[in-house]
């Protein structure tokens, strides 16, 4: 079986180790390759390591980015203006993404794409086009979170 991962870190921590352990089991009866944000990083170093195939993408979890609309001040127009330049950059970087993760998807053929990352939904629709069975986690305490907006939202 072929699987494709998505991960939305590069740098150690919980999450990456989780899948770094993932990837080492599930490699040695499966093909697996895993969709990363950046070139470099501890996880990319551990990855190469096992040969797994690897793709890049410069893309970020899909939050609005409203802390900076507070941080200056509700009533300050730099916020908002700050909040504008992120919100382009994310919906860009997100357009990007997707069309890096078509391609790789292309590429490899999965049979299955796993998500375990809740505000990153670039792979979702891509796989329902293809017909790829997609695992993707969401979690039901996102928006608890302090300035926590899912883009575009969790109600569709």
């Amino acid at each position: 079986m072929k699987i494709l991962y998505i991960s939305q870190i590069v740098d150690k921590g919980g999450a990456t180790i989780a899948l770094l352990n993932i990837v080492k089991q599930i490699s040695i009866n499966n093909e697996v390759a895993v969709f990363l944000p950046a070139k470099k990083g501890w996880l990319v170093d551990e990855l190469k390591k096992f040969g797994c195939v690897l793709f890049y993408s410069a893309y970020e979890m899909t939050f609005y980015p409203i802390a900076c609309i507070f941080s200056c001040g509700k009533y300050n127009s730099i916020g908002y203006l700050r909040f504008i330049k992120g919100m382009y950059n994310k919906i860009s970087k997100t357009f990007q993404a997707k069309r890096d993760l078509k391609l790789a998807i292309k590429t490899f053929k999965p049979d299955i794409v796993h998500c375990n990352c809740g505000p990153l939904d670039i792979s979702l629709d891509i796989c329902q086009k293809s017909n790829i069975p997609h695992i993707w986690h969401l979690r039901e305490y996102l928006p608890m979170d302090k300035y926590t907006h899912v883009m575009p939202s969790l109600s569709c």
